[in-house]
């Protein structure tokens, strides 16, 4: 049975972070800092999770085995991915921030907005009902607009 983390909204998603992961990948092997290294892990890493639906079986052994993140309104995964999107995605914004031009400034913010707004949604979606996929997609197509930008100047 299909779950909503097995859709074609996921499998598209999956496709980006891996499309952002070659890219900060093929960056690391023309400058050699190894921060693109670790930045193309890290979303090749989040390509993984979203076409395996990794972070839900995660979510899962902590709801069904422990009591440590029971405090947690909203879904387990938020928690504990967060930080580690919110890192790399810092990161990457502020690689691309320092070498743009203006106009794509403008884009990476509506795109970092995006996809706040989308992990939030996430946050607050036992309560809403509303699928914040799409949002969080559209993010992240505009995030790698950017990139690809950045990378043909």
């Amino acid at each position: 049975m299909a779950t909503r983390e097995q859709t074609p909204l996921t499998w598209v998603s999956a496709l980006t972070f891996l499309f952002i992961g070659l890219s900060c990948f093929s960056v690391y092997l023309s400058s050699g800092r190894r921060v693109w290294y670790f930045l193309a892990l890290v979303f090749l890493f989040f390509s993984m999770d979203d076409a395996t639906s990794f972070h839900e079986r995660v979510s899962g052994f902590f709801q069904d085995n422990t009591t440590l993140l029971s405090f947690f309104p909203s879904y387990v995964w938020v928690l504990l991915y967060a930080p580690f999107l919110f890192f790399s995605l810092s990161a990457l914004v502020y690689l691309l921030w320092r070498e743009c031009s203006r106009e794509l400034r403008y884009a990476i913010v509506v795109a970092v907005f995006l996809i706040g707004f989308a992990v939030f949604l996430d946050l607050v979606d036992g309560v809403m009902q509303k699928n914040s996929g799409i949002v969080f997609l559209f993010g992240c197509f505009l995030l790698y607009d950017c990139f690809a930008s950045y990378a043909v100047v």
